[in-house]
């Protein structure tokens, strides 16, 4: 009966025993998977954390680069208007300058009317026509110049009567060549003006009708089509 007894407590305390093993090693297991997933816990975190912090990178990144664009934008802004502002203030000195050269030159062709230079009073007068021929002081220009064209035409005329009739008549004769000399050659250029004109070529056109108005300030035609140019 011991014996029996003796062997009951035997198994029961090998089944306690593996009992206690076995409950050791799920506690053992139980803390190795409690330490995988505080491990797999804390390597999300950092994930998460890590994930935030390249987020919050490619934000400043982006407003970074928004910023710089808008100031790009704004410094090209800023620079289209600098080179407008010299532009018009290049322009305003141009006009300037070609309203004192005008000016001066009419100027100077009055001057030199009055002393009766009418050679160089027509020369200086021209350039006037030639520098801005739509200023309103070119009209007076080209009427002075017609005048001054009398007045030299009148002093060749005076200057022939002195001379012997022979010589006097061949002045005449030269004046009377140059007369039709030249209007052959403005007819000659105002129907190239007019080709130039009807071709669509507007800027030879305006070209060759100044240079007809300059030499005759009183040629209708040249001055009724460069009005339709």
């Amino acid at each position: 009966r011991q014996k029996r007894q003796a062997e009951r407590l035997a198994v029961q305390m090998a089944q306690e025993k593996l009992k206690a093993q076995r409950q050791a090693k799920m506690e053992q297991e139980l803390q190795r998977q409690k330490r995988q997933a505080e491990r797999l816990a804390v390597q999300m975190a950092q994930e998460k954390l890590k994930a935030q912090r390249q987020a919050k990178m490619e934000q400043e990144l982006q407003r970074q680069k928004r910023q710089a664009e808008r100031l790009a934008v704004q410094m090209a802004q800023e620079k289209l208007k600098e080179h407008a502002r010299r532009d018009v203030e290049a322009k305003r000195q141009v006009e300037l300058a070609r309203e004192r050269q005008v000016k001066a030159l009419y100027q100077k062709g009055q001057d030199l009317y009055q002393q009766g230079a009418y050679e160089e009073a027509i020369e200086a007068l021209e350039k006037i026509v030639l520098v801005d021929p739509r200023h309103p002081v070119a009209k007076a220009a080209e009427r002075l110049i017609a005048r001054a064209e009398l007045k030299r035409f009148e002093q060749r005329l005076r200057a022939s009567a002195a001379l012997p009739p022979q010589a006097r008549g061949a002045v005449v004769a030269e004046l009377e060549q140059l007369l039709t000399q030249k209007r052959i050659e403005l007819d000659a250029i105002f129907q190239h003006a007019k080709i130039a004109a009807e071709e669509g070529n507007h800027d030879l056109a305006l070209k060759l009708l100044t240079s007809i108005r300059v030499q005759d300030p009183s040629d209708e035609r040249a001055r009724a089509l460069m009005e339709q140019v």
